[in-house]
C-alpha cells in the first residue's frame, strides 16, 4: 500500500500562502463547500475518488496513538481498481508538525499546545470521507501511471 501524506480535508490538495511566507492548505468539508469554491468540478468524479474515513480506536484504546489534542486518529482508505483491485491507498492526514511548547520557534511553526487547538491537531472534525486524488495519490493514469488505480 502506499501512504499519502498531505495537508488537505477534502478536495484536491491547494496549497496556498497565508502572507508571511507559510504555506497551508485549502480544506473542505463537504462536497457541497467545495463545489461553491469550485464550480466547474465534477462532484461525481469527487465522491468516486475519496477515501473513507477508518478511525484509529484499537491504537488509541490499547496503544496511545493519538492526535495533539489528544483524540483518536483517523486514516482514509480508497480501495484500487482494475488490475489494481488487490491494492490500495491509505490517506494519513499530515500537516500537524508543531516546534516549542510555550515559545514560537519560527513563524511558519505554532506551538505544540497552539496546533492542537486547530484541525491540524485533532480529528474532532474530520469528515466521513476525504477526496485526496492528487499527484501521486492521483486516480488519472496520465498523472500517476505507477499507481493510479489503486
Amino acid at each position: 500500500f502506499l501512504i499519502g501524506l498531505t495537508a488537505s480535508k477534502f478536495g484536491r490538495n491547494n496549497i496556498l500562502n497565508d502572507g508571511h511566507g507559510c504555506p497551508y492548505a485549502e480544506s473542505f468539508d463537504t462536497i457541497d463547500e467545495y463545489m461553491l469554491r469550485h464550480p466547474n468540478a465534477d462532484p461525481k468524479h469527487i465522491l468516486a475518488v475519496s477515501g473513507t474515513k477508518v478511525p484509529l480506536t484499537d491504537a488509541h484504546n490499547n496503544l496511545g496513538a493519538a492526535c495533539l489534542d489528544g483524540s483518536v486518529p483517523n486514516i482514509y482508505w480508497r480501495p484500487g481498481t482494475g488490475d489494481g483491485v488487490n491494492k490500495f491507498h491509505v490517506f494519513f492526514q499530515g500537516g500537524g508538525w508543531c516546534a516549542g511548547i510555550e515559545n514560537q520557534v519560527s513563524q511558519c511553526d505554532d506551538t505544540c499546545p497552539q496546533r492542537a487547538t486547530t484541525d491540524l491537531g485533532t480529528s474532532k472534525n474530520d469528515g466521513a470521507s476525504l477526496n485526496y486524488d492528487d499527484g501521486y495519490m492521483s486516480t488519472s493514469q496520465s498523472v500517476n501511471p505507477l499507481t493510479y488505480n489503486w
